[in-house]
């Protein structure tokens, strides 16, 4: 497929178009631009959603300070 879109409108266009949810074209961008299967990508963007949520928690609930001691639970 190899699509990609230069702003949504685009993007929304074409999914209303093709009565495709938002994610099928990217998901069909993702699978023949990387050659990877819908498995493989879900299994990334679950790991990426992991690590984004596991820092936050984090964030939230630890005492963090910088290398520095210059920012103080404020990053």
């Amino acid at each position: 497929m190899g699509l990609l879109f230069n702003d949504f409108a685009s993007w929304k266009e074409y999914c209303i178009k093709n009565d495709a949810p938002l994610y099928v074209p990217v998901l069909d961008y993702e699978k023949d631009q990387k050659g990877r299967s819908e498995a493989e990508i879900w299994k990334g963007l679950n790991n990426a959603y992991s690590v984004m949520r596991n820092a936050v928690e984090t964030g939230l609930s630890e005492d963090m300070s910088s290398r520095s001691g210059m920012i103080n639970n404020c990053a």
